[in-house]
């Protein structure tokens, strides 16, 4: 059995959004304390494991859209329809924009433990940073999206 030219990279896509989805156990933001840098892992940012947390939404959304991202892209490897593939394409381009706000939506998380001028002002002396999980799940979405419209687009079957 010969794979066609578009499913090879339909896979390829979807390795690069299981990726973005691991880089929950990466730190999502990184603080500063003293003189060393802590980073706070995404899953713990997503589903308030720190001390007085919540649930947010705001940062689990971009893990549910790379997800989202993937099922359409396995659903499109079954059945070539251009319209599921643009759409998962589409959907891990809006995952990696929503891994990037991952600093500015932080004094959200936050707020419980401290004021949100506090957290800006720490942002504005560089105190609290874009971690290196969110950083690389935002280029792994970037890459699967890439890959979807490539195959998509410039494959044919």
């Amino acid at each position: 059995m010969k794979l066609a030219k578009y499913k090879i990279v339909m896979i390829v896509a979807a390795s690069f959004g299981t990726l973005a989805i691991l880089m929950l156990l990466a730190p999502g933001v990184s603080i500063r304390a003293l003189d060393k840098w802590e980073g706070v892992m995404g899953f713990k940012m997503a589903f308030g494991i720190e001390k007085d947390a919540k649930f947010n939404f705001g940062f689990f959304l971009p893990f549910l859209l790379a997800l989202i991202g993937i099922v359409l892209t396995v659903v499109s490897f079954f059945i070539n329809n251009k319209i599921v593939k643009i759409i998962a394409g589409s959907v891990f381009a809006l995952a990696a924009l929503f891994f990037f706000l991952y600093l500015p939506l932080y004094p959200t998380l936050a707020a419980s433990q401290m004021t949100k001028e506090a957290i800006k002002g720490m942002m504005k002396a560089k105190y609290i940073k874009l971690g290196g999980g969110a950083v690389a799940a935002a280029i792994f979405s970037l890459l699967a999206s890439g890959a979807t419209f490539f195959g998509t687009f410039v494959l044919k079957d």
